[in-house]
């Protein structure tokens, strides 16, 4: 089966570079790319294809925003969140949240990211084992120790597959001890304040 992959990006270097990387797979397909958020959601509605993978920091739009968007408007087109912004750990949790599925960082390798998108397009959560470990040692804190939600347990747990589930560990070697990670001034909470004052 063919993956038919849009990008939405901002920069046309990433894209050119994006889609040279991606169609010199067999399997991958670039059926289109945007550069603005305004503009995905139309194209996306068009193309329908399998996996966006997308920038999560847009000129005129939320990259979680987006992903929300583009997730209610095709359900069976899955998200992948790509970025150099490493320092943004928060975004991780909110994208998935959101509805992304992948998150890779444009600093790995090609293969890591070719990877992403394929577990992506068999609706499996896959964080990159450098964007798992970055969200890891960001969030750390012994003193602060949040218990995950169910469906974070779900996203976590969904990333060890891959490390051979390693004993008792979640994120590319990470442990998680039961049911709780460590995190310095946990990023969910200004997401879930943010959800409850949308209510």
């Amino acid at each position: 089966m063919t993956v038919r992959i849009l990008l939405i990006d901002d920069h046309p270097v990433v894209r050119a570079g994006l889609r040279a990387l991606l169609e010199a797979e067999s399997d991958l397909e670039v059926v289109g790319e945007v550069d603005s958020g305004a503009r995905a959601i139309g194209l996306a509605c068009t193309l329908r294809p399998d996996v966006a993978v997308m920038d999560l920091f847009l000129p005129d739009v939320d990259g979680v925003v987006l992903t929300q968007r583009i997730r209610a408007a095709l359900p069976e087109t899955q998200v992948v969140i790509l970025t150099s912004a490493n320092e943004h750990n928060a975004y991780i949790v909110r994208a998935v949240q959101g509805g992304a599925v992948g998150y890779a960082l444009k600093n790995e390798n090609g293969a890591e990211l070719v990877r992403t998108i394929r577990f992506a397009a068999e609706g499996r959560v896959h964080l990159s084992a450098r964007a798992a470990a970055q969200l890891v040692h960001e969030m750390r804190s012994p003193t602060n120790q949040v218990p995950l939600t169910e469906r974070e347990r779900q996203v976590f747990a969904g990333t060890g597959d891959r490390a051979n589930k390693q004993k008792d560990c979640g994120i590319a070697g990470y442990c998680i001890d039961n049911g709780q990670i460590p995190r310095h001034g946990d990023p969910r909470q200004a997401w879930r304040r943010q959800s409850n004052s949308s209510r």
